[in-house]
């Protein structure tokens, strides 16, 4: 039998396994799985592991909590990095969405994890499970960024409500988290964007600062102040929405609504644009525009996007009727070019309420216009208490 023939051969196998059994209940790998059985081992002990670690490396993302329950091979291998770097030399890359989620006056915020369960590129399957391996909590006001298969959670306040100068990396290969060196200034709701290879964190502490604007180089993992000008806005520096979009960080905060471009320094005021109508802070970029949820089923539609070349806001085609979600309680994120909103339901389900996910496909069409597709509306998580959505990224494993 060719090599070929073996990898078809145990990834079929490994990819009809996961997708008959069920998931763990929380987003890391099972800490006691069952004995492996008999039949399993013997398969695999006429299998070179170099060949099985390419299968494993081939098995989507959402799988790997079942794949540890295979054999004991299989949970040393998924606790190492070689499924990921194996996956980087194929260019294997999928989208995961994470969410930070509380429960009024019952369990404290959490990280969470959607996994996925497909069949013959349909998904079967979607349910919110939660991390244990990572922190319970993070710092109330933090600026969140993704790159890659990284998020940086960047400063925030602490119990006694005051500002801090920490930064923590979370990599969402294996859920561990570090400390980096922290910001030369505290921040409390600071915007973020990753531009170039580096991080520029802008507000979340008073405008007469001389480092207002701080910048974190990946490489060299230093900060450095970016002076001013600064524009005119709110002197505590609070923002409450950030976004990036064509090599431009755009903010919101209480008086104004103005971007910042960190190629040239420039700094442009939307106060009198039709962008500062209709942002919430709900909100999220695909293929640099930026979508939020209609007011009143503006411009016809559940979904309306704004384009910054065009600078005026337009309803998505064909989106209509979306399920109704607590108005200040639903995040939305870019999902593999994709739109997911994750929102807690107006309504009951047995005295609980219900976590949805939403999803969208977006498709440009000829002359410019934006249509999308609702692909699955699904419930992904109910809590007898009311949920409070935090934070909804996605990353790519």
């Amino acid at each position: 039998m060719s090599s070929l023939s073996v990898v078809s051969l145990l990834t079929g196998f490994l990819t009809a396994m996961v997708v008959i059994t069920e998931i763990s209940d929380d987003g890391d790998p099972p800490k006691k799985p069952q004995e492996e059985p008999k039949e399993n081992r013997s398969l695999l002990l006429t299998i070179p592991n170099d060949v099985i670690d390419i299968c494993v490396a081939m098995v989507p993302r959402c799988h790997y909590p079942t794949v540890t329950s295979v054999s004991r091979y299989f949970r040393t291998l998924m606790a190492s990095s070689i499924p990921y770097v194996l996956r980087s030399f194929r260019n294997i890359t999928e989208s995961v969405l994470y969410a930070f989620i509380g429960f009024h006056l019952v369990e404290i915020p959490r990280w969470y994890i959607l996994h996925r369960i497909p069949y013959r590129n349909q998904v079967i399957s979607l349910r919110l499970c939660k991390i244990d391996s990572l922190p319970p909590s993070m710092p109330f006001g933090s600026a969140v960024v993704s790159v890659g298969h990284e998020m940086y959670v960047i400063g925030g306040c602490d119990r006694k409500r005051e500002q801090i100068l920490s930064v923590f990396l979370i990599d969402c290969r294996n859920h561990t988290l570090h400390e980096l060196r922290s910001m030369n200034r505290a921040r409390c709701r600071a915007a973020a964007g990753i531009i170039n290879g580096k991080i520029y964190v802008i507000g979340g502490c008073e405008k007469s600062y001389p480092d207002w604007v701080e910048v974190y180089d990946l490489k060299t993992e230093a900060w450095s102040p970016v002076l001013g000008p600064y524009p005119y806005g709110t002197q505590k520096g609070e923002i409450e929405s950030y976004v990036v979009m064509k090599e431009k960080i755009y903010l919101l905060d209480r008086d104004s609504c103005f971007s910042y471009e960190p190629r040239t320094g420039n700094w442009e005021s939307y106060d009198n644009d039709r962008l500062r109508l209709f942002w919430l802070t709900s909100s999220c970029v695909v293929d640099d525009r930026l979508y939020t949820l209609a007011p009143l089923g503006l411009q016809g539609s559940s979904v309306i996007v704004y384009d910054p070349e065009e600078k005026d806001w337009v309803g998505v085609k064909g989106v209509h009727c979306l399920p109704k979600l607590f108005y200040h309680d639903y995040k939305m994120a870019n999902f593999g070019g994709k739109l997911v909103i994750l929102g807690v339901s107006e309504r009951y389900t047995d005295g609980a309420r219900d976590i949805l996910c939403v999803e969208i496909g977006l498709e440009r069409r000829q002359g410019g216009e934006i249509w999308g597709n609702v692909e699955s509306v699904k419930c992904v998580l109910t809590s007898l208490s009311l949920p409070t959505i935090d934070l909804c990224r996605t990353v790519t494993v």
